[in-house]
């Protein structure tokens, strides 16, 4: 994946361009969470890789290793994109890095093992 958006993979950062929250409003989200219907359950953030980057990732919760380490198989989005579906995101957008939540039915709440160990797309 590339930043800005203007160096993008095409077609992966559809939706309203508003802002969702204070700051960067570029994230990382899982195909299978945003563009195969699947939505997005679990999210973290992660410390920004530039200055578009607000340190979000979003995924189904489904992904395995070798899902997640192919990089066709995520895309650089709009925040606002990625709430579009999932409107409750917005409420976390402002936690600090470090911070992982995961959807138990009806909320997003506090993962206690914190975020995964992946490691952010860079230039």
């Amino acid at each position: 994946m590339r930043w800005p958006w203007n160096k993008k993979k095409a077609g992966t950062a559809r939706g309203a361009k508003s802002g969702v929250a204070e700051g960067p409003q570029g994230c990382l989200a899982t195909k299978r969470a945003v563009e195969e219907g699947f939505g997005v359950y679990y999210m973290w953030r992660s410390p920004p890789c530039n200055a578009a980057d607000s340190g979000w990732a979003f995924a189904h919760g489904s992904e395995d290793d070798a899902y997640m380490d192919d990089p066709d198989n995520s895309g650089v989005y709009h925040l606002a994109t990625v709430a579009k579906d999932r409107p409750e995101i917005v409420s976390h957008l402002n936690e600090p890095v470090g911070s992982a939540f995961y959807w138990n039915g009806s909320e997003f709440v506090p993962d206690p093992l914190g975020p995964p160990d992946r490691t952010r797309a860079t230039h």
